[in-house]
C-alpha cells in the first residue's frame, strides 16, 4: 500500500460521500473515515446547548449499543447465511455481532424487530462500552 492508493480510496470516499471505508488486504487493515463525519470539536457540544432549534429523534429508530469494551464481529444473518448489511430484516433476539473480550465472545442481541438501516462500525473494530453498533428502523412482528 503506498500513497498513490491512499489517494485513491480518498477519491472514492469523496466521489460517492461515503462516511467510512474499511479494507483489509494481506494482514494490513485500513479505515478511513471522512472528516465531516467523524470529528468532533469542543465547541460541537456547547453548540448543542446554546442554539435554538430543536433536534427531533425519529422515535422508530433504535441504536443497539455495546454491552462491553472488545473487538467486534459482525454476526452471520441466519436466513441467508452471509454477514449482515444495510437493509436486512432483523427480529428480536437475533444475534447481530459478538464482541470479544479477553478470548470471550458476547452476542449482541437485537431487542426489536425491524430493518438495518446502518451499520456503525467495522469487522474487527475495537468498541467502548455505550458504542453505537448498529440503527434499526423498527417494525412491528408482523412486518419482519
Amino acid at each position: 500500500m503506498d500513497i498513490k492508493n491512499l489517494e485513491e480510496i480518498a477519491k472514492i470516499l469523496k466521489k460517492y460521500d461515503l462516511d467510512k471505508i474499511c479494507l483489509e488486504t494481506d494482514g494490513f487493515k485500513l479505515d478511513i473515515s471522512n472528516s465531516n463525519q467523524s470529528c468532533k470539536s469542543q465547541s460541537d457540544d456547547n453548540d448543542k446547548y446554546s442554539s435554538p432549534v430543536k433536534v427531533v429523534e425519529d422515535e422508530d429508530i433504535y441504536v443497539l449499543k455495546s454491552p462491553l469494551v472488545g473487538v467486534f464481529h459482525i454476526s452471520k444473518n441466519i436466513y441467508t447465511k452471509s454477514s449482515y448489511s444495510v437493509g436486512d430484516n432483523v427480529k428480536e433476539g437475533q444475534p447481530l455481532c459478538t464482541i470479544e473480550a479477553m478470548k470471550m465472545f458476547n452476542e449482541v442481541l437485537c431487542k426489536n424487530n425491524g430493518i438495518l438501516i446502518e451499520i456503525l462500525v467495522c469487522d474487527g473494530d475495537f468498541v467502548e462500552y455505550d458504542q453505537e453498533l448498529f440503527k434499526i428502523k423498527r417494525q412491528g412482528k408482523e412486518n419482519v
